[in-house]
């Protein structure tokens, strides 16, 4: 008759608890492995499901066809009307869209052109602050030497505000940074709609020009007589040759840059998209995309 020695025994027992142990790291590991590639699917079919929603936003909606959709919003309202919104929901993602006129907005390279970088934070930030838009303009245009009208020393938005912590923005801050888009834009040929631009919009992209009393005359007629044209607007403004020249310049009743904002959202994530349709062509496809 044979008999075990109690440290065999022990030692089996002992080696059995170490496999278990390594069976259940494995089983661990195994299954964050699986979490984390079920994560990732997760992640690949939102991120399709976004591409394919902007792109065929994208192939559908172009600058001709927002400015279609404002115009017959204007005829509708009998208003000027310089942006739409929608909402979408796409299978787990909700779309917010809004169509707008870019040139209905003050555009800061036609600010910076030969004037004080600080002089136009200023500005900025006064315009920001009287409508109570809590966000501060912290303008980082490019290295240049043509300060003509015509350069862009700020071609993105990420040049005008900080946007390095917009990922994880409070919905506060959200709400701010969409009221500053309907204020400002670095895009388009640098005029402004003047049937459609905001009046503080107006009032700062031409309060270098016009007196205070001119400029209420101005804000004042486009409002009450809609059927005059700009021509005939700055005529009965009883200005100097070279404010009406100056007026006729920056002024426009014709747009020629729009844009889409795309804002797609499944709770925690959510991403922004700025699409720019900047071009007087009725077949360009003269586009710009802005992500964060």
């Amino acid at each position: 008759m044979s008999h075990r020695h109690p440290l065999a025994s022990g030692y089996a027992l002992v080696m059995t608890l170490i496999i278990l142990a390594m069976a259940g790291s494995l089983l661990v590991v195994s299954a964050r492995r699986h979490l984390r590639m079920a994560s990732d699917v997760a992640r690949a079919r939102r991120e399709l499901e976004r591409r394919w929603t902007a792109l065929s936003l994208q192939r559908s909606i172009t600058g001709p066809a927002i400015e279609k959709l404002l115009t017959d919003e204007e005829k509708l309202t009998g208003q000027p009307v310089s942006s739409l919104s929608l909402d979408l929901q796409l299978g787990a993602i909700a779309y917010h869209l809004v169509l707008a006129d870019e040139q209905s907005k003050v555009n800061v390279n036609i600010l910076l052109a030969g004037r004080n970088r600080m002089d136009v934070e200023t500005k900025l930030n006064k315009m920001l602050g009287d409508a109570s838009i809590h966000m501060a303009v912290d303008l980082r245009p490019l290295d240049r030497t043509d300060d003509s009208p015509g350069s862009r020393p700020i071609q993105s938005w990420s040049q005008v505000f900080s946007v390095h912590d917009w990922p994880n923005e409070t919905e506060a801050k959200a709400a701010a940074t969409r009221d500053a888009m309907d204020l400002i834009t670095c895009w388009g040929n640098g005029q402004i709609h003047f049937r459609r631009a905001p009046n503080l919009a107006l009032h700062a992209a031409l309060e270098d020009v016009l007196d205070r009393l001119s400029l209420d005359k101005l804000t004042q007629r486009r409002q009450s007589s809609p059927d005059m044209s700009l021509d005939e607007i700055v005529k009965s403004l009883a200005l100097t040759e070279k404010q009406s020249q100056l007026v006729r310049d920056r002024l426009t009743d014709k747009s020629a840059a729009w844009s889409l904002r795309l804002e797609a959202r499944q709770q925690p994530w959510k991403e922004h998209c700025l699409y720019v349709y900047a071009d007087m062509s009725p077949n360009s496809s003269n586009l710009m995309c802005v992500t964060w």
